[in-house]
């Protein structure tokens, strides 16, 4: 169930206790008082918030089932792009405009807003806050981040890398090929076969995270396929419980309360996922113990992790969980937004037809047909980058960030912000900014992006606040460039290798880009070769 329609399951009860708990009464004066007291303006609140649950009731499904996102992008062109909701008992203030969110993500204010509120999710799934992108701002999330950005994900690292996206790369494809080379549409002299890509593009995105962080490769032994189905399974509870509605973190006396079963559910997905995760660690211990850690070049992110971690405790969080943690938590965002940004990035292309012929024509001028693509060819693809940009500004893989805290007081936008208010960013509202995307800020037009054009110095590394698909500042996805090696070539050696086109099964019209492309539903594309076969049995 999503979030909208589980914050109406719950309205009947919240309103319940919202009209008979007599102490509201005593506390809505506290509030009453302490607003009549403030100095400081604050932002502009949209009407209609009601005792205990604020403006949660207005975030249900608006007519038409608009998505969140949507909903709040409504409510940012009647109060403006910077407003204030109530969500429960807690402050959230959402920021849709690219001047705001720069004033949030630089200078003071990011380090002011650079920690995360307590959530169940949290506790249950993320090891109790250790998960780093879970962690609040403090000792031990500095520790973990720099480890992570220095020692794992660095530019050394990731090059190091290559030979694993490489190969799962080029193993996911030749399987493409050889699906055709089977299938019986072929045979009968149909020169296409209908694959969902999108469950391809999840496959792949699984497989190579999953070798880069364990060193775990496909089909290695049935134990360790199990455990892959295992945590593949998993990692699609994880997100699926992270977007759902739990009653008591908005209102925290409801804390002992299990309501709907979310809360138990996130505790059997997190052993699950920490039964597979803790049986690597174990393996790659007995492995260091052997003196059998392998090359450098076969060094995985756990084997530095756990030599990164031998010592001193960090701030009382044993070296096994900062292990489980961090190399869970790569897991889940290496293949999580990975898969769902290339699912994004074929659909668009599908849609726009000449797009994608011109992103092929591309890579014949610069490729050929004679060899298949490598990494080092993907600086030359410029028009192709322009497609993954353009894809990332009008369809982020987040459309909402995830939510910052405010340790201290701060303004924004002229506006005071209280510590404790929470901090929402609308990401496809902000990236569809007039101010910074006229005169088509809706419009899917890659050459924005191109040499020469107004916009080609902009890229998606946090630098420039109207493009911030990953985010911004101390708290911004430290996973960018390694996500982006990897969409740059599975999209690049995809195209080049195949036609493409929407399969005949699917519904005519228009790929749908909403959350209707993230269901049940696949994506089925039509694809042929368009290579000379040999390069398709090429390791």
């Amino acid at each position: 169930m999503d979030f909208p329609s589980q914050v109406g399951a719950l309205m009947v009860g919240l309103l319940a206790i919202a009209f008979t708990s007599t102490w509201w009464v005593v506390i809505r004066a506290a509030m009453n008082k302490e607003r009549t007291n403030r100095s400081r303006e604050e932002a502009p609140q949209p009407r209609g918030g009601l005792p205990l649950i604020g403006h949660l009731h207005l975030l249900r499904n608006t007519v038409g089932g608009a998505p969140l996102p949507r909903t709040l992008a409504a409510m940012a062109d009647r109060y403006g792009p910077v407003f204030l909701l109530r969500l429960g008992m807690r402050r959230a203030l959402v920021v849709s405009s690219c001047g705001a969110a720069s004033q949030c993500f630089s200078g003071a204010n990011d380090r002011a807003l650079a920690s995360r509120p307590a959530c169940a999710a949290a506790e249950h799934m993320g090891y109790r806050y250790a998960m780093f992108g879970f962690a609040p701002y403090g000792p031990y999330w500095r520790t973990v981040r720099k480890l992570v950005t220095v020692e794992l994900l660095s530019g050394a690292r990731v090059a190091a890398s290559e030979h694993v996206r490489s190969s799962e790369v080029t193993a996911s494809i030749r399987e493409l090929y050889e699906l055709w080379a089977r299938s019986e549409g072929r045979r009968g002299g149909n020169p296409v076969v209908a694959v969902d890509v999108k469950q391809w593009f999840k496959n792949l995105s699984f497989s190579i995270i999953v070798r880069v962080v364990a060193g775990q490769k496909r089909h290695r032994s049935s134990s360790s396929d199990e455990d892959m189905v295992r945590l593949k399974q998993g990692i699609g509870h994880f997100f699926r419980l992270l977007g759902g509605f739990v009653a008591s973190d908005y209102v925290p006396f409801l804390r002992r309360v299990e309501w709907g079963g979310q809360e138990k559910a996130m505790r059997s997905v997190a052993g699950d996922m920490d039964g597979v995760v803790a049986g690597w660690v174990e393996e790659h211990r007995r492995r260091r113990s052997a003196g059998k850690p392998g090359g450098d070049r076969d060094l995985d992110f756990m084997d530095v992790l756990l030599s990164a971690v031998e010592g001193p405790e960090l701030a009382d969080v044993d070296a096994d969980t900062v292990v489980k943690a961090t190399a869970l938590a790569m897991m889940l965002g290496g293949n999580d937004t990975t898969s769902v940004s290339l699912t994004k990035n074929l659909a668009v292309l599908l849609n726009n037809p000449q797009v994608l012929r011109r992103a092929q024509e591309e890579l014949d001028l610069h490729v050929g047909r004679h060899r298949n693509v490598q990494e080092s060819d993907v600086k030359n693809l410029v028009y192709l980058q322009a497609v993954v940009k353009e894809t990332f500004r009008l369809y982020p893989t987040a459309e909402l960030s995830q939510p910052h805290e405010a340790m201290e007081d701060c303004e924004i936008a002229g506006f005071h912000v209280p510590a404790g208010t929470r901090l929402l960013t609308n990401i496809w509202k902000l990236q569809r900014d007039p101010a910074a995307w006229a005169p088509d800020p809706e419009e899917f037009r890659p050459d924005r992006f191109l040499p020469g054009s107004a916009h080609h110095h902009v890229d998606v590394k946090g630098r420039h606040f109207q493009l911030i698909p990953f985010g911004a500042g101390r708290r911004m996805c430290p996973g960018v460039s390694f996500a982006l090696h990897v969409m740059h070539l599975t999209l690049a050696r995809l195209l080049h290798s195949f036609e493409l086109a929407a399969a005949p099964s699917a519904a005519s019209g228009p790929v749908d880009m909403g959350d209707a492309l993230f269901g049940p539903n696949p994506l089925e594309v039509a694809l042929s070769p368009r290579l000379p076969p040999e390069l398709y049995r090429m390791d």
